[in-house]
């Protein structure tokens, strides 16, 4: 009820502010009388405002009001006020000077600051390309345009995406910024969550590029600060079109088409086959009169493909050969179909914008991730009095996916089953794959499912509604003072359900589950704002309040055996139903407030304060306070520096302090019930979690130094920042002693600090009257460390993959990449086992001192940066944006799984010489080490190689082959004895464990990650329709990886999961080119 009477609310108030009216005309123009489109026009001290059209004229309504000044504005165009005593018409004529002079940008708390004013470093993005060269998630599209911005996509068109700004900051909390839409805090988290291994993606991903005016980056902690413990990470600012006066009918169309195709497909080999030490082999079928049925070894051990009798998965007879497109036969070109409509106007004192799109789209994987998304916004807004202003804002979101793919090895991950199939399987041998009963046809496989089967028997559905809206009132209560207030809402509420069919290899029972959700996020502030001029100094002031409150509910059943095939309905259970329901709550009220003092217009100081009282924490300490300062210093200005040597120089430096509390129901211990009843009677059992009844807040404190500067007339600009962070009181759970009741525990400790560099730099290498050359560049630096734990804590284990687990470890950046690997001596030379010819392992405890598994890598990059260049010629454009990073490290477990399955041409190692060794020789063990069965003697064809053989040293030993060790515990590698042992291949790949550290790659890549081609249609060829504007571009994205250490067909962007465990890849998707065209125009 509360959700229905909420957007009635906004709907009631929107389209009852909406009227016209009109007075004052004139004309704009620049010191040359060219006109001026877009200026804006404000009565002064009211709200009543109007915008130039295309041709610079205006008209604007005096109303009731007494003021009698005009003020024109406009970026890079000196402020005029203009005297409208007694006139009716007003020409202007505005004198240009840098940008940064004048340029308003969307601030903390949705504050209108001048950029030159700002201590702290905030980077605008442009919206335009978005429009353009779009991606199914709109984080997506922030790659490469803020420096210290880092991107980690889930590979999946319905997944979500990592967004880290300036490193991170917490070990096991959330590292990723707030989004605020309109002044409404939206949680980017993958709230929206990860179930299992399936990605539903997160909650900014659907926000519609069509209806964005502006994006501002709040980096870190010193620009956030206003928004308390939320923005501890930094913000995202989202601001939306709004209405604007129009001289047609004030409706634009945008219609964009987008492919998409597998860029890399693995290296699969197609010599081998299914089977086992390079033996055609596996569970025979007596009907097919001792066949080997396809799927039944699921490895491809086997021996060369020529053509041998062979079953399919259903049994029937095909032959033993390769098909080198079995696996990308599976994909195909995938689509997204957008289409948006707006309609939009305004009059002196109120607008109105309302915006339609509809997105339907699929995957490159057939039958997959299958969207329609609908959007849907209305922005009104209405000056009722020259005194308060209504602004209402409400978006409704609506996606819903079919078929969302399953992650990592599910066994529901067509990704997976492709990039594991054995190479001797045809593609159109997965054809039938439901045999009479209903139950599935996988041959004689009893772990992997017939790809065919599980993309087309297995489905789920997920339909997601959110509501992004509020409704603000802005009340002049004085010439100076003004009051907003504000009640805003982010709601989130859904359905989904998963079918596993029954009869399925890894699932005979199968299931179906039924989950719904109902998140609301309530926001209810007030802000005194108070702007005062007093001779030379400038005073700005606000102090306001919030109450936050989260309410999350989810609920879920399921039948987790299924009466009959094909019925998903919970009524189809044959056991007894299962079910979970949760319920969290949580309140945060806030009261803060920031004084800024400016003096001539070049010197500007800033102080900020919030206090939050959270009830996630316990009442000793769900209070805390957090400060801040900073400074701008226009040196040109003071300095008086001709502009056409520097147009703008600002040194800016902040510090600031910002808190963060906890997740709810942490402070507490819980009971939780116990799935076996105890005679009938339910049970429940004390938590194994020991909650802390004394947690404090994490605290963060930045410094930043930063220097802007532009030369030439704007023509060449820099923006530079230093910062340093520390974050203290990191909330970890951590091990604690079994005979305590508990396996972990809730405690403040730990030590985290961030230090980095960050350059932005934009410059105008030519511009003409039809030509311009426009280039720019981001690059950052961040080195991130664990400064400490808890006492005798110095490792914390975020996650892992297979037999690879990552860490924060003390003395080591967040996200140490810890594997099992072969045993080196101290110069790194491998030591082999004799006995064995298999490199000892150094997660054994071999050494004296018993050490841990290797450190391999960490996959915190050394620097990221982009570069992009624009070139305009008359009516065209051509843009293009490369972007890159360098360092870190990332492990493949497709990849670890690929080699272990003999799949890849990196497999194919030994296999010739072992297949002619042991098969067609029939040498046995002494042969293949070189010596004969006779008195030993060597053996003649001992050079010839048989196989695989790990490149290494055997150790050295004592006189009573004991191995010596040095002084640090390593064995010492016997350069004397080099291992000449050779082994199977099948055992070398199939111990890649053992090589762990050949499965850990340099995450370092160069892609070209945007091409636009576009064409503005000449408004003199449309002065006799109806259009207004018109535009086609062809455009592309992520269309070619210049620099990839990664093995192909492995995404170095990718990770299995947006949590804090990154540097780990495995059941990823492949990655993809998008390919598209995109059509706008206005009427």
């Amino acid at each position: 009820m509360r959700k229905l009477l909420f957007i009635l609310l906004l709907i009631f108030f929107a389209f009852n502010s909406y009227a016209q009216n009109l007075v004052i005309k004139g004309k704009v123009t620049d010191d040359k009388g060219n006109p001026l489109p877009g200026v804006t026009i404000t009565l002064k001290e009211t709200q009543i405002r109007t915008i130039t059209n295309q041709d610079g004229m205006y008209a604007i309504n005096l109303g009731a009001a007494t003021s009698r000044l005009l003020v024109f504005t406009y970026i890079s165009y000196k402020l005029q006020e203009v005297n409208i005593t007694g006139k009716t018409t007003v020409d202007v004529s505005m004198a240009s000077e840098s940008k940064d002079l004048t340029e308003i940008v969307v601030s903390a708390l949705n504050i209108s600051r001048t950029k030159k004013s700002l201590g702290v470093a905030q980077q605008s993005v442009n919206v335009d390309d978005m429009t353009q060269a779009r991606a199914s998630n709109i984080t997506d599209l922030l790659d490469g345009k803020v420096a210290g911005l880092q991107i980690t996509t889930s590979g999946q068109t319905t997944g979500s995406t990592r967004v880290v700004l300036r490193g991170m900051s917490s070990i096991t909390g959330n590292n990723q910024p707030l989004w605020v839409v309109d002044g409404v805090p939206v949680d980017n988290t993958d709230s929206n969550g990860q179930v299992g291994n399936y990605d539903y993606g997160n909650n900014a991903a659907d926000l519609d590029p069509d209806d964005i005016a502006s994006i501002e980056v709040l980096k870190g902690p010193n620009a956030a600060a206003l928004y308390g413990s939320r923005a501890a990470n930094g913000a995202i600012l989202v601001t939306t079109k709004k209405g604007t006066k129009n001289a047609g009918l004030g409706i634009s169309v945008n219609s964009n088409y987008m492919a998409s195709r597998v860029l890399q497909f693995p290296d699969f080999q197609n010599i081998y086959g299914e089977g086992g030490s390079g033996a055609y082999s596996g569970t025979r079928s007596n009907n097919g009169a001792g066949i080997v049925e396809e799927g039944s070894n699921t490895r491809s051990w086997g021996g060369p493909m020529l053509g041998q009798p062979y079953l399919s998965f259903s049994g029937q007879p095909i032959t033993y050969s390769p098909d080198p497109g079995n696996v990308s036969s599976l994909y195909q070109t995938g689509y997204a179909y957008t289409q948006n409509v707006a309609i939009a106007n305004a009059t002196d004192n109120s607008s109105i914008r309302f915006s339609y799109t509809r997105t339907d789209a699929n995957d490159v994987v057939k039958n997959q991730n299958l969207q329609t998304k609908n959007n849907l916004q209305l922005n009104v807004s209405r000056d009722f009095t020259p005194f308060i202003r209504i602004d209402t804002r409400i978006q409704y979101l609506q996606a819903d996916v079919k078929n969302r793919t399953a992650r990592n090895e599910d066994p529901n991950n067509p990704n997976n089953i492709y990039n594991n199939l054995v190479r001797s399987a045809s593609s159109s041998s997965f054809f039938p794959y439901v045999d009479p009963s209903g139950n599935e046809y996988a041959g004689g496989s009893t772990n992997l499912e017939n790809p065919e089967w599980v993309i087309n028997e297995n489905h789920n559905e997920d339909i997601t509604n959110t509501i992004i809206g509020g409704i603000s009132a802005t009340i002049n209560i004085f010439k100076d003072l003004k009051f907003r207030a504000q009640t805003s809402a982010n709601l989130i509420w859904g359905d989904r359900n998963m079918f596993i069919q029954k009869g399925s290899v890894t699932n005979v029972n199968g299931s179906y589950t039924e989950f719904q959700q109902n998140n609301q996020n309530w926001n209810t502030e007030g802000l005194f704002s108070y702007n005062k001029n007093i001779g030379k100094f400038s005073i700005m002031a606000n102090a306001g309040g919030n109450i936050r409150t989260l309410n999350y509910y989810n609920t879920s059943a399921t039948a987790n055996q299924l009466i009959v095939h094909d019925v998903a309905s919970l009524s189809n259970n044959a056991s007894v139903l299962s079910g979970v329901e949760s319920l969290t709550k949580s309140q945060t009220n806030s009261l803060y407030g920031t004084a800024s003092v400016g003096y001539n217009e070049y010197l500007y100081v800033d102080v900020t304060g919030r206090n939050d009282w959270s009830s996630t924490l316990p009442a000793a300490n769900r209070s805390f306070f957090y400060p801040s300062v900073s400074t701008s210093f226009i040196f040109s200005e003071f300095f008086n520096i001709p502009q056409n040597i520097m147009s703008f120089g600002k040194f800016r430096a902040s510090i600031a302090q910002v808190g963060n509390d906890t997740s709810p129901y942490n402070t507490m211990g819980s009971f939780s019930t116990v799935s076996t009843p105890f005679n009938g009677l339910p049970l429940v059992d004390y938590d194994q979690v020991l909650r802390n009844s004394n947690l404090k807040p994490e605290s963060t404190t930045s410094t930043e130094l930063g220097l802007e500067l532009k030369f030439l007339h704007d023509r060449i600009s820099f923006d530079g920042s230093v910062y340093s962070k520390k974050t203290t009181n990191q909330i970890l759970q951590g091990a604690i002693n079994p005979a305590s009741g508990y396996s972990t525990q809730f405690i403040n400790a730990g030590e985290v600090t961030n230090k980095g560099v960050e350059i932005s730099i934009n410059a105008t290498p030519i511009r003409t009257e039809n030509f311009s050359w426009d280039l720019t560049t981001n690059a950052s630096m961040n080195r991130n460390m664990v400064v400490s734990l808890s006492p005798g804590l110095t490792q914390f284990k975020l996650g892992g993959a297979l037999l690879t687990s990552v860490y924060a470890e003390v003395g080591q950046p967040i996200g140490t990449i810890r594997a099992e690997d072969q045993a080196k001596d101290a110069q790194g030379n491998v030591i082999i086992q004799k006995t064995s010819g298999i490199p000892y392992s150094e997660s054994t405890p071999f050494t004296t001192d018993g050490k841990a598994t290797p450190i391999l890598g960490n996959f915190q990059p050394k620097a990221l940066g982009s570069f992009g260049s624009t070139f305009r010629y008359k009516s065209f454009d051509f843009n293009f944006l490369l972007t890159g990073r360098w360092g870190g490290q990332i492990f493949s477990g497709s990849y670890w799984r690929a080699d272990q399955n003999g799949v890849t041409t990196e497999s194919l190692g030994g296999r010739q010489a072992w297949l002619l060794s042991n098969e067609i020789y029939g040498e046995g063990t002494l042969q293949q080490n070189g010596t004969t069965t006779l008195y030993g003697l060597p053996y003649p064809d001992a050079s010839r190689p048989k196989g695989s053989i790990f490149v290494g040293y055997y150790p050295e030993t004592d006189k009573n082959g004991n191995i010596i060790y040095d002084k640090n515990g390593n064995m010492i590698a016997d350069k004397s004895k080099p291992n000449t042992q050779y082994i199977n291949p099948q055992t070398y790949w199939q111990r890649a464990y053992h090589i762990n550290s050949e499965l850990v790659f340099d995450d370092s890549y160069i892609k070209l990650t945007q091409v636009i081609i576009g064409y503005n249609v000449p408004k003199t060829l449309l002065r006799r329709t109806v259009f207004k504007s018109a535009r086609i571009s062809l455009v592309g994205r992520n269309i070619w990886t210049i620099l990839q250490n990664t093995p192909k067909g492995i995404d170095p962007e990718s990770a299995n999961s947006s949590g804090n465990a990154q540097g780990l890849e495995l059941g990823g998707a492949l990655p993809y080119a998008t390919y598209g065209v995109d059509l706008k125009f206005s009427l």
